[in-house]
């Protein structure tokens, strides 16, 4: 990469059902200065969006209720660290914790969320 060439990480909304193809993608969210996203999960009142960055060694915590009303990542909440090249996340509802499988350190992260 250099000035004449960049690459974005964007997150989108997409609605499959949506009759009109222009109207498929909801919305996009830059997610400025970061690695690749590679996986999501809600939280289970789908109140916060995590989002998995693998190059960063960093879960990206988003206030999905705010993401309508922001721009940028304005409804950016926190980020977590997390164990060498984070690929999977689930959310577990009975222990409030939220999982992140890390691909190189061949572990898992545990996060009190």
């Amino acid at each position: 990469l250099d000035t004449d060439n960049t690459v974005r990480n964007l997150l989108v909304e997409v609605d499959p059902a949506a009759a009109d193809p222009n109207a498929r993608v909801r919305r996009a969210i830059d997610i400025d200065n970061s690695d690749a996203a590679h996986a999501v999960a809600f939280s289970p009142l789908g109140d916060y969006l995590f989002v998995v960055l693998q190059g960063m060694d960093e879960v990206a915590v988003f206030d999905a209720l705010a993401l309508d009303g922001s721009t940028g990542l304005g409804a950016q909440v926190t980020r977590l660290a997390t164990g060498a090249a984070p690929q999977g996340v689930c959310v577990d509802s009975t222990s409030e914790r939220t999982f992140v499988q890390d691909f190189m350190g061949r572990t898992v992260t545990m996060l009190d969320t």
